[in-house]
């Protein structure tokens, strides 16, 4: 099972719905900045070195990830919900629907899970 799509997940984790890919050199753009990717599932991601007073938990926001995938650089644009801050990171949730987005993120860790 790759990063068990498709099914939630529970366990020694706080029962996760989806598996978590650290993230490597990968970047996210909100609000127009640039922040280093911590990690990316299903069904969210964890943004590093965010901190910005003006950000609260369940806000909405616009966001477009960066991969690079064989050689080529990739971008997923959606929308998510701030789940949780905390000193240097931001955590949230991909909003739904968004296939296209689902289907993007899927590719990419699929991807990741073979190299």
């Amino acid at each position: 099972m790759i990063f068990g799509f498709g099914k939630k997940k529970g366990g020694d984790d706080g029962g996760r719905e989806h598996e978590r890919f650290r993230a490597s050199d990968e970047k996210v753009r909100i609000y127009g900045e640039e922040f280093p990717l911590g990690d990316l599932s299903m069904g969210g991601m964890c943004v590093n070195d965010y901190n910005d007073d003006a950000t609260k938990v369940n806000q909405y926001f616009e966001f477009v990830i960066e991969v690079h995938k064989e050689g080529e650089t990739e971008e997923y644009r959606g929308h998510a919900q701030v789940a949780r801050l905390g000193d240097d990171f931001m955590g949230v949730k991909f909003t739904k629907p968004q296939p296209e987005l689902e289907f993007s993120v899927t590719r990419y860790l699929e991807y990741v899970a073979t190299k």
